[in-house]
């Protein structure tokens, strides 16, 4: 997945993810914390999002923000033992880092917690996918759709200006 990808919005994931469960441990058999150790020291309400491939979505609560209550994805790598992947996921987040623009979700740089590898982005509840409104309403009206399109030229071309390129521009990685 693209660093700066417009995040998936929650789905009807409504069953708190173990937290445990959300990274593997590190593959050279260290004595460091648990994985839900870690991240329960600075994140609460962990939920499963979404995943795909070594990559875990969460929704969570930053217990450090001090404004919007702390609401942010958690975009977590679990492939520890695949180096290249793990580079890619850093590259990723640091394009997504740079990016601030109006229709583009503000992303935080990776980081890395105990040798669990993550990256936050901002989270709103009052947005959904571009496929949940398609699902929902079946089509939309010329009018809104031609905003939409709009709005995702306007921020691929600021994208494009900084030389990152999104990859997967799809509606479950639009938000509305």
């Amino acid at each position: 997945m693209s660093g700066f990808e417009l995040k998936k919005a929650a789905q009807s994931a409504k069953e708190p993810f173990a937290i445990s469960a959300v990274a593997k441990a590190k593959p050279n058999g260290s004595s460091a914390c648990e994985p839900g150790e870690v991240l329960s020291s600075r994140f609460s309400s962990l939920s499963l999002i979404s995943e795909r491939g070594d990559v875990g979505f969460y929704r969570a609560r930053d217990l450090r923000a001090t404004e919007g209550g702390g609401l942010i994805s958690l975009r977590v790598f679990r492939g520890h033992d695949d180096s290249r992947r793990l580079e890619l996921f850093r590259i990723e987040g640091f394009a997504a880092a740079k990016l601030s623009h109006r229709n583009i979700v503000r992303s935080g740089p990776p980081e890395e917690i105990q040798g669990i590898h993550l990256s936050t982005a901002e989270r709103r509840e009052d947005v959904e996918t571009l496929r949940n409104l398609l699902d929902r309403q079946g089509w939309l009206e010329l009018r809104l759709a031609l905003g939409i399109v709009h709005q995702i030229a306007d921020a691929l071309d600021y994208a494009h200006a900084l030389g990152v390129l999104h990859l997967r521009i799809h509606p479950e990685n639009i938000l509305i």
